[in-house]
């Protein structure tokens, strides 16, 4: 349309319909409609569009799904034995490190161990004394209670170092896997410096992840735990195992998590988009997101009347670049103009 005709088209509608914008309402013949180029699409539940239901969310390791390999002293990390995303199983060495604590803590161990025998030698020859009447009820309980602590003290110690291997200088020894998994990530660099409890390594299940979306909450609300949910990376489908009770207070969203499926190669961090089925009690309306207007901070669509087209305010509950998600009045089937927007707007604006 050339621009001479387009000014002509504007002044025509608004000398015709100045007065009827107040009322947010502007009368279009047909043929005035196509001069502005005017096209409109169907407005529909959101639960109806693929597109609508469909959201991005993080792969993540469930609570209780991982688990750290610490060191026992105060070390330095000579070398790590593993690399992420390889798969081992319990007992296998996964990094080597140096501490003189070590050496000490091994001669500790065996001089725990002769006291702890010592002890309970003591304490079974108390306990032979006092059925003679030589030892009184006192002194045989306390012989049971040293002998007791003495072999506390040395569980303790064979505990810690359960997981601990010698190496082969003075000093060395290897952290081990306390159970199979995949290495998930490795927090410490040959050369450093590692603290008692610091963890090295984290293990996870190499079959066992969780998808965390933010889901707007006027969806969410129709969602419920057991859900199953169509994963878009797969043929397979997920669970809704958890929901967050709050509301994110800027995104005004909903933390949702799905149970995975075994079977696909997730990887922690890695993006997934999952699509949703809200039932038939959502009411939250699909409309194509180039519909959607700005008038200062409110939002609103043009929607298609007898003889014109009437603009209605709604509330956007979530958007991608093809999609908006809204509240307002409007009803499936309406039609909104998505194209020729900015003559409407222009028309709304000057009267």
């Amino acid at each position: 349309m050339h621009f001479t005709s387009f000014i002509l088209v504007i002044g025509m509608l608004a000398m015709a319909g100045s007065g009827a914008s107040l009322a947010q309402e502007i009368d279009l013949s047909a043929s005035q409609s196509k001069a502005l180029g005017i096209e409109t699409a169907a407005v529909s539940l959101a639960s109806d569009s693929p597109e609508a239901r469909r959201f991005t969310g993080q792969v993540m390791i469930p609570p209780g799904g991982s688990s750290p390999v610490t060191s026992p002293f105060d070390a330095v990390l000579i070398e790590m034995r593993v690399v992420p995303g390889m798969t081992v199983t319990a007992g296998t060495p996964v990094a080597r490190l140096y501490s003189p604590d070590y050496e000490a803590s091994r001669t500790d161990l065996e001089t725990r161990r002769l006291a702890a025998a010592h002890m309970g030698e003591i304490a079974r020859r108390a306990e032979q004394l006092g059925a003679m009447g030589l030892r009184s009820r006192q002194e045989v309980d306390e012989a049971r209670h040293d002998a007791a602590s003495a072999e506390l003290e040395l569980a303790t110690l064979r505990r810690s170092l359960s997981i601990v291997r010698a190496g082969s200088g003075s000093g060395e020894f290897e952290l081990t896997a306390l159970r199979d998994g995949q290495v998930m990530q490795i927090l410490v660099a040959p050369g450093q410096s590692v603290a008692r409890a610091e963890p090295l390594v984290i293990f996870g299940s190499d079959d066992d992840y969780w998808l965390e979306l933010p889901v707007p909450e006027a969806l969410a609300a129709n969602l419920a735990i057991g859900a199953q949910v169509d994963l878009s990376a797969s043929d397979q489908t997920g669970e809704i195992v958890a929901m967050d009770p709050g509301i994110n207070p800027a995104t005004r969203s909903v933390n949702i998590y799905v149970d995975l499926p075994q079977g696909p190669a997730w990887r922690v961090g890695q993006l997934a988009d999952a699509v949703f089925s809200f039932g038939a009690s959502g009411s939250a309306l699909s409309v194509p997101a180039r519909a959607i207007v700005r008038f200062g901070p409110d939002t609103a669509v043009f929607v298609e009347r007898a003889g014109g087209v009437e603009r209605v305010f709604v509330e956007i509950v979530s958007q991608d670049r093809s999609i908006s998600i809204v509240s307002g009045d409007l009803q499936p089937e309406d039609r909104v103009v998505v194209s020729g927007l900015a003559a409407l707007k222009n028309l709304v604006e000057a009267g």
